[in-house]
């Protein structure tokens, strides 16, 4: 545990990290996501500026529940719209957070639904974006574990009341999250992506129930003071954002995790997963250099194999 002005001079970009309220049972994480990681996995995407900023939401959220995962593993939080609907705007959208700090996000769009629904609606709701969708997070410890998956209907005027309402019903804690996604300008006049989250959570009850219901309406109040603006803006890093909010409640924070973008597809991943398809198969996916042509749907890298490597 760090006191919490000796992290304020930390780069406010792409980390994460833990803090507690002193001799209470309030807990948090808060996460500023940059150049290494949201501007990287957004910028590989050709996607609207709507579903550019709900990916870096998700970006952000994946990072709050992940960075505090103490297991090898991953945690996927999902977007899905409503599957009977096949003319949503937005067929899904997911972020993907490796327990070692790394990331990556996708997202599928209908291009014209969300043309004609942005006709006069700069600010579309999220269930004229998905319909009756559902947000889901799964864990996965590996192979070796269960996966679990919990899901909430997509209901509220924003993700970060969707994923506060998913924490307090499927993991009964009381949760507050604010999400923040925006296209900022940094230092040389270059436009990027920036995605930023904080949740606080009350885990357990402090002694004398009176007295733990005050103490979380108070972080409840303070935190319902946080600003979108304060929140992804640049030169606030986020020591100095905490220290705004809870100095007066003896806010300490723990260890800092770097966050990165790294998608973990590769060439001999796809050349291992040609070798289970039948020779017909794989003879049809052939173009007309006599290769097969592959894009991870992730991180837009593009793949050519060639049959010698999966049938030898």
């Amino acid at each position: 545990m760090i006191e919490l002005e000796e992290n304020l001079l930390l780069g406010s970009d792409d980390i994460a990290f833990g803090f507690g309220l002193e001799e209470t049972s309030i807990r948090g994480q808060i996460v500023r996501l940059g150049p290494a990681t949201a501007d990287e996995i957004i910028s590989r995407h050709n996607l609207h500026p709507i579903v550019s900023s709900i990916l870096g939401e998700l970006l952000a959220l994946v990072s709050i529940c992940g960075a505090s995962l103490k297991f090898d593993g991953k945690l996927i939080a999902e977007i899905r719209g409503d599957i009977g609907n096949p003319d949503l705007p937005i067929e899904f959208i997911v972020a993907e957070y490796l327990t070692g700090g790394t990331m990556r996000g996708m997202a599928k769009t209908n291009e014209k639904a969300l043309e004609k629904l942005l006709i006069g609606n700069s600010k579309p709701s999220l269930h004229s974006l998905f319909g009756n969708g559902i947000f889901l997070i799964t864990i996965d410890q590996g192979k070796s574990r269960d996966r679990y998956q919990g899901q909430v209907p997509l209901e509220g005027a924003s993700l970060s009341e969707v994923a506060s309402r998913y924490f307090e019903q499927s993991e009964q804690i009381p949760t507050k999250i604010m999400l923040a996604s925006a296209q900022e300008q940094d230092g040389h006049s270059h436009e990027e992506w920036r995605a930023c989250g904080i949740m606080v959570q009350r885990i357990g009850r402090d002694d004398g129930r009176e007295q733990s219901d005050d103490i979380w309406d108070e972080v409840v109040s303070k935190f319902e003071t946080l600003t979108f603006e304060e929140l992804i803006e640049p030169s606030i890093s986020a020591g100095e954002l905490l220290f705004r909010l809870y100095h007066e409640n003896n806010v300490v924070s723990y260890e800092p995790k770097l966050l990165a973008a790294k998608c973990n597809c590769s060439h001999k991943r796809l050349v291992d997963i040609m070798r289970g398809f039948p020779k017909e198969d794989t003879e049809e996916m052939m173009e007309n250099d006599g290769q097969i042509h592959a894009r991870c749907e992730y991180c837009n890298t593009s793949y050519k194999i060639s049959p010698k490597e999966f049938r030898s």
